[in-house]
């Protein structure tokens, strides 16, 4: 697999992720949902996160070495 293949595959993602986003955002605007939405979210980014860590482990190489969170792609 290439890092284009790679890019491709984090953009679909990401399309997902804003629907994902869009969804949360309408979910809070009612009330009584805003607290489920929040624990969906806890759970995904858990189980993102745990599934990085548990690749780094299996593969020897630390994934997101090199990966700022906070690097503008407008800087």
């Amino acid at each position: 697999m290439s890092a284009d293949a790679l890019h491709d595959k984090l953009v679909a993602a990401f399309s997902l992720l804003k629907e994902a986003v869009d969804t949360t955002v309408e979910i809070k605007k009612k009330e009584d949902g805003s607290k489920q939405a929040a624990l969906v979210w806890e759970d995904f980014l858990g189980d993102f996160w745990e599934y990085i860590r548990l690749k780094s482990r299996e593969s020897g190489y630390n994934l997101l070495a090199g990966v700022s969170f906070f690097r503008s792609k407008h800087n």
